[in-house]
């Protein structure tokens, strides 16, 4: 009886100890998954923004080819002249 009282009160301790990890993993699961969905936020704004950089980069590249050209039409102008 003393012996089967003891076990129970082991597999109830063991089963505290089960129940508080399994608290514990779930708690840091969540945590991760919170991490995560903010990276993800993250990553997509920098996507977003690196789309922005270039299409930036695309206008100012015309606007400089743009400008070329007119350089290019003046010096031939000023030459037939």
């Amino acid at each position: 009886r003393q012996e089967s009282h003891e076990k129970v009160s082991t597999l109830r301790e063991q089963l505290v100890t089960f129940l508080e990890q399994t608290g514990t993993f779930f708690i840091e699961f969540d945590q991760a998954c919170d991490l995560l969905m903010k990276l993800s936020t993250f990553l997509s704004q920098t996507e977003n923004r690196f789309q922005d950089l270039q299409e930036a980069y695309a206008n100012l590249y015309q606007d400089f080819l743009q400008v070329q050209q007119e350089r290019d039409l003046l010096q031939t102008n000023s030459q037939i002249q």
